[in-house]
């Protein structure tokens, strides 16, 4: 499960850390946002070992092409290849159940774009995305807030209490957190060209909120079923 929006401040990114094995549906806790190149900041919805082949070849491609004055690095001709490469994932490994999407952002201060990139490879510019198995609740959460006027860190504390809600009401969506961490985040904001984590402070203010609308949200089912 990730999440992410371009705020006022920045772009942040927001993901569960539970892996499920599609074969024997074992479950273990990992991190599923990466910056393998500089300034881009990636998250899946898919298998794990997809992904890791992914990530080696996307890299593999520019460190072949560093000389080439026709393809090598540049954003452009990146994403373009990123794109392609998803909808020929999904083609060649085509598995219903662990579609290969991706949703990537770029950090360049005040022109950090977010991008959605589809199975089958469309890429669209987004304020707000969310993908995986929980995207249908997440949205709940987060898909009606003001983008324009919400800040990274406001932004944080929805999308992380949408992954605990998940976490803790709904098991059968595979999204999920080990207990005492937290979902992985990323800030990419526009006054700085380097992206971080969320800070010890930001991170307290967060789990407070994400604690008490738990709370209140549990009275609320528990009057619905006395009632």
């Amino acid at each position: 499960m990730i999440i992410g929006a371009k705020c006022s401040d920045g772009i942040v990114l927001v993901a569960d850390r539970k892996l499920t094995n599609i074969f024997d549906e074992s479950v273990r806790y990992d991190n599923k946002l990466f910056g393998d190149l500089s300034h881009i900041t990636m998250g899946y919805t898919g298998t794990e070992k997809i992904f890791d082949i992914f990530r080696k070849y996307v890299v593999g491609e520019v460190i072949i092409n560093r000389d080439n004055e026709m393809k090598r690095y540049t954003f452009n001709y990146l994403i373009s290849k990123i794109s392609q490469l998803v909808k020929e994932f999904n083609q060649i490994l085509y598995e219903p159940t662990v579609i290969f999407k991706l949703l990537l952002a770029r950090h360049d201060s005040e022109n950090s774009i977010l991008y959605y990139i589809n199975s089958d490879g469309t890429i669209e510019r987004v304020n707000y995305m969310s993908i995986g198995t929980g995207e249908e609740t997440a949205n709940k959460f987060c898909a009606n807030l003001n983008y324009n006027d919400i800040t990274m860190n406001d932004f944080t504390k929805q999308a992380y209490l949408s992954i605990e809600y998940m976490s803790q009401y709904r098991p059968d969506l595979k999204v999920g957190i080990e207990s005492g961490n937290i979902p992985t985040i990323r800030f990419l904001p526009f006054d700085s060209m380097d992206d971080r984590g969320i800070s010890s402070e930001e991170l307290k203010e967060c789990k407070i909120y994400v604690d008490n609308k738990l709370k209140e949200l549990k009275e609320i089912f528990d009057r619905l079923v006395k009632d």
